[in-house]
């Protein structure tokens, strides 16, 4: 029987996604996924690091959104100026 030889790789897929209230009864959704192939033993680190550029592509996606379509509005009660879209991140 021949030995295997060939190296073992995983396929690891992480993603993130966001849903932005925007305050007028409708949501903006941002999603981000990626994958890599790589050994057993790298998996753990692998899928930190595609988490953190799926959330770093969502964040720079809804900066882009607020740019675009605005961050604040005025309170119809107390007519003061307040955050439109809070993102805690």
């Amino acid at each position: 029987m021949e030995k295997d030889n060939a190296i073992k790789l995983v396929e690891v897929a992480r993603s993130f996604s966001y849903k932005l209230n925007t305050g007028d009864y409708s949501n903006a959704e941002f999603f981000s996924s990626q994958k890599e192939q790589c050994s057993p033993d790298e998996v753990a680190d692998i899928s930190r690091r595609l988490f953190e550029e799926c959330k770093q592509q969502v964040i720079e996606d809804i900066k882009l959104y607020k740019e675009k379509y605005g961050e604040t509005r005025i309170n119809g009660d107390t007519g003061e100026e307040e955050t439109k879209y809070a993102v805690p991140f």
